[in-house]
């Protein structure tokens, strides 16, 4: 219901190679990390968050991305705090964090010297990012009651409709809406008639084990049924602050027209 992993299914895929797990943190909630961590600890294993669309997200008061080894938040341009590229990287650990720096400033410690102590690349952001970043920080707050708003307009539009389930925010997650996410039985008719009214919608991402480059590399993978399912099922409407209530109450007049013509 949360679209997120758990430990069940890191248990089935654990195998003596295994070195780290990715615990994923969909749509502005958290994963169940008191039981993933717990079970890293137990199998040796190490935890890079993949926290990207989860800025301001907290799971049992603690912040998503800092439960593992590694933590990355995305600042790209469709997230809750946008750069309009970029994102930053969470760690405790020291070496990592070095490695790091020298990683993002061309093998560089710094950027006010010309001694390259290994190879690097150049993942800096710009002042303005910064500056533009900085900027947003001080609107979360802002940005989570706009979001949740359009969430709830969304959830409430459309809960007549039984075959239209939101996502389900777990029970230990605070939850700032990405997009509006949902599955339904009708994702190409509903997809279709949003397009023909000039409305964009997002799929949900296309399974992992699937990607061509992942088969092209490594052979085919085992089968994942919920992921694939979702995938088939799944849409996301937009919630940022340019969508206005009137527009969400179009989207979903829409919407209910493709169930109408049933």
């Amino acid at each position: 219901d949360d679209y997120m992993a758990n430990v069940e299914n890191f248990g089935a895929a654990l195998t003596s190679r295994t070195k780290a797990i990715m615990p994923i943190h969909i749509y502005g909630m958290a994963a169940n990390m008191e039981s993933i961590v717990s079970f890293a600890d137990e199998n040796g294993l190490k935890i890079v968050e993949d926290a990207a669309q989860s800025m301001g997200v907290y799971f049992e008061g603690k912040h998503c991305g800092t439960f593992g080894d590694i933590g990355v938040i995305s600042f790209y341009a469709d997230k809750t705090i946008t750069m309009g590229e970029g994102g930053v990287v969470l760690t405790n650990n020291q070496e990592v964090f070095e490695k790091a720096k020298l990683i993002r400033n061309q093998g560089r410690p710094n950027s006010g010297t010309f001694i390259h102590p290994e190879f690097g690349m150049n993942f800096r952001i710009t002042d303005m990012q910064a500056g533009v970043g900085l900027a947003q920080i001080k609107r979360l707050n802002d940005i989570e009651e706009s979001r949740l708003k359009r969430f709830q307009m969304y959830a409430e539009k459309l809960s007549d409709i039984k075959d239209i389930r939101p996502i389900k925010k777990p029970s230990k997650s605070t939850f700032i809406p990405f997009r509006f996410a949902f599955t339904n039985s009708c994702k190409n008719k509903i997809e279709l008639k949003l397009k023909e009214s000039g409305i964009q919608t997002r799929s949900f991402f296309y399974p992992m084990h699937l990607q061509p480059a992942v088969i092209k590399h490594y052979g085919a993978q085992e089968a994942q049924s919920v992921s694939e399912e979702l995938y088939e099922k799944g849409l996301c409407l937009p919630i940022h602050h340019k969508i206005s209530f009137d527009d969400i109450e179009k989207i979903c007049d829409v919407i209910k027209e493709v169930y109408n013509d049933k």
